[in-house]
C-alpha cells in the first residue's frame, strides 16, 4: 500500500519512531500494523492490485463531539527532528 492511498489525512513520516502520523487527526501507522483494507482496483498485466484502508467501527473521518478522532501519539516534544 503507498502512503498516498491514505486519504483521511496528510500523514508524515517520523522517522526516529519509524511510523506515519496523521497530521489533523494524529492516527498512527507502523510497519506491521494490522488494517482492514478493500480492494479498489486490480490489474492482471502489471500484477498490481490496489488497496484501501479501512477506517475502524466508530473512526470517521473529521473530529466528532470536539473530540478527535484516531490514535494517540507521543507528545509534541518528542518530534522527528528531520533525520
Amino acid at each position: 500500500m503507498h502512503v498516498s492511498s491514505l486519504k483521511d489525512d496528510w500523514y508524515e513520516y517520523r522517522s526516529r519512531q519509524n511510523r506515519l502520523v496523521g497530521r489533523k487527526n494524529r492516527r498512527t501507522y507502523m510497519l506491521g500494523d494490522q488494517v482492514e483494507v478493500q480492494i479498489q482496483n486490480v490489474d492482471a498485466l502489471r500484477h498490481q492490485i490496489d488497496l484501501a484502508v479501512l477506517l475502524p467501527e466508530g473512526e470517521e473521518e473529521g473530529v466528532e463531539d470536539g473530540i478527535e478522532k484516531g490514535s494517540p501519539t507521543v507528545d509534541a516534544g518528542s518530534e522527528d527532528r528531520g533525520d
